[in-house]
């Protein structure tokens, strides 16, 4: 680990101590028409990962940002403070800064500040009798679904932190009452990257008695496409849900994308409260057969037009979605025994092949400020799958023909040809301070 990282870690240990020495957790710095709050947490993560092979190292410009497969031990270092002011009933202002720092198995290299410290909430809210208005980087939570939500166009959901807050969207949105049980929003923005062409979309939502209802309509301009989706959630003996988008393209409507989400939940009395849902996911983009991304057969037509190996393996890394295939199930089940303690098992499948992942979870709050996440995320099913990808194995004439397309990067992949690409587990410890 570079010198300075180890020491930036180590200032971070010794911030997560100040900062757990008794105190008020609430700050009130003002009174009057105008008052200011500071909030947040102070994180600490650690990870031993297992199941791959160190050799893949090779491949790490080829990874997304932050994937060192050469290292089993992994940690993260996240302080995100928030500012908050509000000015009488009316309007606030929100700021939340994140210093982050990855380290082992979650290297990164950042070239300035700017890959350190990032601005991830920075926005103006403004109320009135007639709109409410919010300018700046700002998160939208349109959907029902567990994992994955068809109708906002914003979604972006790191498969391997779902836990993790989604990234800000530079904004302006307003939301106009039709009547005490329904509302219109208006939404017009664009992500910091790539930036900067406009997303637009109007929200239409409604309550009837225990049920909910949205539908909403867009414009993506970026990639010319028309948007439309349908929320629609009600409670009755089961909580149940439909959620359904499609992205239409302008020129091209016979390539309509649709994604659903149709699921179930309910609570029972057991161990305080035990709570459980499922899910079925449909993405008619998905793949039917995600393995074939790095099969024999794809591997040996690509050498033969004479494209990399490497560009193979990037399109199954740098590509991956929290869903790749076309169906999964999800399965949730969370047990609260008390104020202190909850337990989870949260789990993915992929229909057609039958793979995915399971990831228990232990979580203790021994004091209000505090807690403390004991988990693992294991990998299941055949090899080869959606969640059990592996790199093709070679023969010689295979191998000989991979290092003299790419001579950089053939010769490597002939020398650790059938490795796993993910891991079979990670187990994790998070420490959370909130302040």
């Amino acid at each position: 680990m570079p010198r300075r990282w180890s020491a930036i870690h180590a200032f971070a240990t010794g911030l997560l101590v100040l900062l757990c020495t008794p105190r008020p957790t609430r700050a009130q710095l003002a009174e009057g028409p105008v008052t200011a709050r500071v909030r947040g947490y102070l994180e600490l993560r650690q990870a031993l990962v297992f199941g791959l092979d160190p050799d893949l190292e090779a491949f790490t410009p080829l990874m997304p940002a932050g994937y060192h497969p050469g290292e089993t031990y992994g940690a993260q270092t996240r302080v995100r403070p928030t500012l908050e002011l509000r000015a009488g009933e009316g309007a606030t202002a929100v700021f939340t800064p994140q210093a982050f720092t990855g380290h082992a198995f979650y290297a990164t290299e950042p070239k300035g500040i700017e890959d350190v410290v990032t601005v991830e909430r920075a926005y103006l809210f403004a109320a009135t009798g007639d709109v409410d208005l919010t300018l700046g980087k700002q998160v939208t939570t349109w959907g029902s679904g567990l994992l994955l939500s068809p109708t906002d166009p914003f979604f972006d959901k790191n498969p391997a932190d779902l836990q993790a807050e989604r990234p800000g969207v530079w904004a302006v949105r307003a939301g106009v009452p039709l009547s005490e049980l329904s509302g219109l929003d208006l939404f017009v923005g664009t992500p910091e990257s790539p930036c900067c062409d406009a997303l637009a979309v109007a929200r239409a939502e409604t309550s009837l008695d225990t049920t909910d209802l949205a539908l909403q309509g867009g414009w993506n301009a970026r990639d010319d496409l028309a948007l439309v989706g349908v929320d629609l959630k009600g409670e009755w003996t089961l909580g149940l849900w439909l959620e359904s988008g499609a992205q239409v393209p302008k020129d091209r409507p016979e390539d309509t994308a649709v994604e659903v989400e149709v699921g179930a939940d309910y609570s029972f009395e057991v161990l305080g409260t035990l709570y459980v849902a499922a899910e079925y996911v449909y993405r008619s983009a998905g793949e039917t057969d995600v393995g074939a991304m790095l099969s024999k057969d794809t591997l040996r037509n690509a050498l033969a037009s004479g494209r990399s190996p490497a560009s193979l393996l990037q399109g199954a890394a740098q590509d991956r979605r929290l869903f790749m295939g076309r169906h999964s199930a999800v399965l949730l089940t969370r047990a609260e025994l008390d104020t202190r303690w909850r337990v989870s098992l949260s789990g993915v499948v992929n229909a057609l092949d039958g793979t995915g992942t399971a990831s228990p979870q232990v979580q203790w709050t021994p004091a209000d400020a505090w807690t403390l996440t004991l988990g693992a995320q294991l990998a299941f099913g055949p090899s080869g799958g959606e969640y059990t990808l592996r790199l093709p194995t070679l023969t010689p004439a295979e191998a000989a023909l991979a290092a003299a397309v790419d001579p950089e990067l053939g010769p490597a992949l002939a020398r650790i040809d059938g490795a796993r690409l993910q891991p079979s587990a990670t187990v994790y410890l998070w420490g959370r301070h909130a302040f």
